[in-house]
């Protein structure tokens, strides 16, 4: 049969393996690699066939045959295919086919076949070496002992050997203890089995690869040495015991030999080191610390010249593993370093690597970081590091040297600027943890620089000054209030920098921005450099980074106390920034100064000035949004400046907060700033979200000024109008922070009295969000036991309700006109995790109305709102949705029982009581479900609030009916024994404490889940 046809067919049927010949596979491999005029169609077709065919049991077969053909591409799919198949269906083939298979494949690689491509082989080998992890030693007695033989016939001769089979042998070889080490497919005591195996040839293994290091060099035996080493990496790594090559055998020393005479080494040479010294974070030599001084002293005396050989020929490869091994050593052994023992081979170590640092590339120098890290463990540990103070202040300059901007700015466009930008971030973070290690050395080291390049300009460029002056900044977050003695010196050297760089005047202001919190104490400085600030404003370049750093300055409280008094000056100086041609641009930095400002103008003290000053900054945004809210058709360019005004109004209120305590002397609620701005918007508003109800990004933004400016002016009289136009808007376009603004707006009610734009608001909300979880549905399966408890729970209903048809409880699951025809709650599979962020915010809505206006809640809502998330339970596997329906269900039965006496509540109360009345059973059943196993394990600590509800708000009820569920064999699960039901029932009962009711309903999921038997 044709190929693309059984392809076909195999979609319908499964295909007869006759199909599979050699000649169909390889036609079918042609088709695939070379397909005819370049005709693609077909090859998605191909691929699958060729799928199937490698699953087949004719594959065993033909995939051998296919190592014959010329085309290496076949070659490859043949070897590939014969791989797989030990891999994943070893265990199918009898004793005799899996030992002819085996021999068939070594006698493949042992042939010589100079037609066999290197990636067949390689395949070929991991083949073989699947075999030995399946079939040591039952099947194959001893793999290692054989494949040395390929090699060394007598294996106590090593004088005697075949030169044909070395790579051969020292591949297989290598990809054992690799493929051992990742084999998945076998239990880990046939890993061990085969470990034992394994490890019994390896101190011969350690003999054969020193006598291979010790050939003579020439082309041959280079390509031996290579894969030498590679074999050597691949036995240290598979934990082999150590004293055998560092101490009884002279395998290491022999690297080193073989790698000072051949250049051709060197890379596999560093590789094998790097392991060795990072192996399970420097395990081996810490356990041969006198090796680690040896092996060191090697590397000191022949890696550094491939180093700098590399970097003279532009060699980044071979250059970037020699720097890595030398970090990674200082990473993982900076103990061994610091021991008194290797004084003089650790110091020669660090000028070493600092001296490559020098001389290296910025993502060289990055590697330096770790090593930093290590030093600050030390110093955090109180070990005494004072000797390597002079290392670290060479980091700094080193990190200084490689922060400088290069030349020109051709020279920056050419070199790739994000790795150049990534460094300089790397080196101020670096800079910075190092002066937690030397404060006093790295700050004067630093300024001592600074004066000094000062001082000799122009013979000293302004790039050394500009990455000097980067650095100060970068320690900023590290200085402490009462360590700024220095800033006075710092001040008066940055007055005296030359201006001759966009670079050095933006790195100066950034300076001048992070030291902002410690200005408050200079306060000389402070309005020079605010006052620098403002031409930087018009210059393009400087614009970005002196806005932020003024918005830095601003923000601290103490700063802008100090600049108040000059706030006329200041916005009289930024306005015709921000303000150009009487018109607002969408520009970060304008807004940015905006924001400053504000910021400087609420620490003024006198309110009237207060006012004046916020209405001359704010008009021209206010009226911006106002002649928005006059365009019939908004055109979609228009919304970002949109978005940036309401964004700045909204953190107005915040800036403005009443809630923090520097504003309470000030504001109250006659005399807010907030207040005639939200009054004024409240409108303006209102048309808006007529205009753009469905554009989310608007709607967002209007209702999280809603929900800002409601916190910080209470009362307000504009919360009827906003729940108005913020419920209109969720009728169309059902946002959750529509929700979160109304739920917070709450808090601002000044009665509890009932209220109808209240009452309507919630009644179109809900019928909403209803329709909205009814919609989507869930297909979610339950799990198996949940429906078959519950089935066993209908049972035995369905039987008390024949023989005693006066049940009280009024079940539920059993009551036709709240279930469906499977006992299910009629709103069963309602998809409340559909819009999990609109579920939560609905119920904290909810809630809110519980907490400051139970008296306007539509008592129509309240059967749907508990019935939804009791039917849905077991449906719930999310934290969020979790969170919020069980949080809302906890307290509605907590409710129940607390406000039984409280007038307001008395309608309310009775809606509730009678829903409880019929559906307690049914809840009491939900929820032992849940725990039970029907509800994933990440939301137990949710489902506990719900059950702690219940029993302390309805012990005497709870009890009865948990027994009679209880009583059911294989409820809630079949793991469970009725004495460990009877435990857990009297444990929760007994409880008042929260967290042991929480840690016993772990226990009770744990053992209904299997995973435990004895947890209570």
């Amino acid at each position: 049969m044709n190929y693309q046809i059984a392809a076909q067919q195999q979609q319908q049927q499964p295909i007869d393996e006759s199909h599979f010949t050699y000649e169909s596979v390889q036609n079918a491999l042609y088709s695939f690699y070379f397909p005819q005029n370049q005709d693609f169609s077909n090859i998605q077709m191909t691929q699958n066939w060729l799928i199937l065919f490698q699953s087949s049991s004719a594959a065993w077969d033909i995939a051998p045959m296919l190592l014959s053909s010329q085309v290496k591409e076949i070659q490859y799919f043949g070897a590939s295919t014969i791989e797989a198949k030990v891999k994943n269906s070893w265990l199918s083939l009898s004793t005799e086919t899996k030992f002819k298979l085996l021999e068939n494949i070594l006698f493949i690689l042992r042939s010589g076949n100079n037609n066999l491509s290197n990636i067949a082989i390689t395949r070929l080998c991991l083949a073989v070496s699947i075999i030995s992890c399946h079939s040591t030693p039952e099947l194959w007695n001893s793999p290692i002992s054989d494949v040395i033989q390929f090699v060394f016939p007598d294996i106590n001769n090593l004088d005697n050997f075949n030169y044909n089979q070395i790579n051969l042998m020292l591949e297989l070889l290598t990809v054992f203890p690799e493929e051992l080490l990742n084999s998945d497919y076998i239990t880990q005591e046939k890993r061990h089995k085969v470990g034992i195996e394994f490890h019994k040839y390896y101190s011969k293994i350690i003999q054969i690869l020193c006598k291979i290091l010790s050939f003579p060099i020439n082309s041959n035996t280079t390509i031996y040495m290579k894969n030498t080493l590679k074999c050597f990496k691949s036995w240290i790594l598979f934990d082999s015991p150590a004293k055998e090559y560092l101490i009884e055998q002279p395998l290491v020393m022999l690297c080193f030999e073989s790698v000072s005479k051949n250049p051709m080494l060197v890379e596999e040479t560093v590789q094998l080191l790097d392991d060795l010294f990072t192996f399970m974070r420097g395990k081996i030599f810490k356990q041969y610390p006198s090796s680690f001084i040896v092996i060191l002293e090697k590397i000191l005396i022949i890696l550094p010249q491939y180093y700098y050989l590399a970097l003279q020929e532009d060699n980044e490869h071979i250059s970037s593993q020699i720097f890595l091994l030398f970090s990674h050593i200082a990473e993982n052994h900076i103990k061994l370093l610091h021991s008194p023992q290797s004084t003089k081979v650790s110091e020669q170590f660090f000028v070493t690597l600092i001296e490559m640092a020098k001389r290296g590339s910025v993502d060289i120098c990055d590697l330096l970081t770790p090593i930093v890290s290590e030093f600050h463990s030390l110093h955090e540990n109180d070990v005494d590091i004072s000797k390597w103070y002079p290392i670290l202040l060479d980091f700094v300059e080193i990190f200084r040297l490689k922060s400088m901007y290069p030349v020109s700015e051709q020279d920056l466009k050419e070199m790739d600027s994000e790795r150049f930008f990534h460094f300089r971030s790397v080196a101020g973070d670096t800079s910075l943890e190092i002066f937690t290690i030397i404060e006093n050395q790295t700050l004067e080291y630093l300024l001592n620089r600074l004066w000094n390049d000062i001082q000799s300009f122009p013979n000293i460029s302004w790039q050394s000054i500009e990455a000097t002056v980067f650095l100060l900044g970068s320690l900023s977050e590290g200085i402490s209030e009462d360590a700024t003695s220095f800033l006075p010196q710092l001040f008066t050297l940055l007055g005296q920098l030359p201006i001759q760089s966009t670079p050095l005047i933006k790195s100066t202001i950034v300076l001048a921005g992070k030291y902002a919190n410690l200005m408050e104490k200079t306060s000389q400085f402070l309005e020079k450099i605010v006052g620098d600030f403002i031409p930087a404003f018009s210059n393009p370049d400087l614009k970005g980074v002196a806005s932020k750093a003024f918005l830095s300055i601003s923000k601290n409280e103490k700063c802008a106390l100090l600049l108040a008094p000059n706030i006329g000056t200041l916005i009289n100086l930024c306005t015709p920034i921000i303000v150009k041609n009487k018109s607002i641009t969408n520009d970060e930095s304008d807004l940015k100064i905006m924001k400053s400002l504000l910021y400087i103008t609420s620490a003024l003290t006198s309110t009237v000035d207060i006012s004046r000053y916020t209405s001359l900054l704010l008009t021209p945004y206010i009226l911006l949004i106002r002649d928005y809210s006059n365009i019939s058709e908004p055109q979609s360019n228009d919304k970002a400046l949109l978005l940036s005004c309401i964004k700045l109004l909204t953190d107005f209120c915040k800036i403005f907060d009443l809630s923090a305590p520097s504003s309470a002397p000030k504001y109250d609620e006659f005399n807010n700033p907030i207040i005639p701005i939200v009054n004024h918007l409240v409108p303006i508003y209102g048309v808006l979200l007529k205009l753009y109800y469905n554009d989310n990004d608007v709607v967002e933004a209007i209702s999280l000024f809603y929900k800002t400016s409601m916190l910080m002016c209470k009362p307000s009289s504009n919360i009827p109008e906003i729940f108005k136009q913020l419920t209109q808007v969720f009728i169309v376009n059902p946002l959750s922070p529509i929700l979160n603004a109304l739920s917070l707006s709450m808090a601002n009610l000044t009665t509890d009295k009932y209220l109808d734009f209240l009452h309507d608001s919630l009644s179109s909300i809900t019928t909403t969000v209803i329709d909205i979880w009814k919609r989507n549905k869930s297909k979610t399966k339950l799990l198996k036991i949940s429906d078959q408890t519950i089935e066993k729970q209908n049972g035995n209903n369905n039987n008390n309700d024949n023989n005693n048809n006066n049940n009280s409880n009024g079940n539920h699951s059993s009551n036709n006109n709240n279930s469906d025809n499977n006992g299910r709650g009629i709103y069963y599979k309602y998809n409340l995790a559909m819009y999990p962020q609109l579920t939560k915010e609905y119920f904290s809505l909810i809630n809110q109305y519980f907490n400051y206006n139970v008296a306007s809640i539509p008592l129509w809502i309240i059967p749907p709102a508990f019935q939804i998330p009791l039917d849905n339970i077991l449906t719930i596997s999310d934290k969020t949705t979790a969170s919020a329906c069980f949080n809302f269900l906890a307290n509605f039965i907590t409710k129940s029982v607390e406000k039984k006496d409280v007038a307001s509540w008395v309608n309310l109360k009775n809606q509730i009581d009678s829903l409880l009345n019929q559906n307690i059973e049914y809840l009491v059943q939900q929820i032992l479900l849940a725990i039970g196993g029907g509800s994933p394990r990440s939301i137990l600590y949710y489902i506990s609030d719900v059950l702690y509800s219940l029993v302390s708000s309805y012990p005497v009820i709870f009890r009865p009916i948990a027994i009679r569920l209880f009583e059911i064999q294989g409820f809630p699960s079949t793991n469970i024994s009725a004495e460990q039901k009877t435990k857990f029932l009297n444990l929760v009962m007994r409880h008042k404490n929260k967290t042991l009711f929480k840690q016993a309903v772990k226990d009770f999921s744990l053992i209904s889940l299997g995973i435990s038997t004895d947890r209570l």
